[in-house]
């Protein structure tokens, strides 16, 4: 497994830095955190609402393609659906 570029803070009460146990906690977090960051994942939890075409936008491959233009109008929202 490679080693992901982050900062974790785990705070434990019962085991220590170097234990076993500890590693596979930080371990299982990463494994949690990358199908939970993928971009995917946000599509599917975000809408877009562009106020200038008055539309919303739920489907994710057309969320992609929004968010990777680089030139957004002013008046184009990225709205969490939960």
């Amino acid at each position: 497994m490679l080693p992901s570029n982050r900062d974790l803070l785990v705070l434990t009460k019962f085991f220590d830095e170097g234990s076993p146990f500890h590693l596979q906690e930080v371990e299982m977090l990463n494994k949690i955190l990358k199908t939970v960051e993928h971009f995917s994942v946000f599509c599917g939890a975000n809408e877009i609402f562009d106020i200038n075409k008055y539309e919303i936008v739920h489907r994710p491959y057309e969320i992609q393609a929004v968010l990777k233009n680089k030139n957004l109008k002013p008046f184009v929202f990225i709205i969490n659906k939960n």
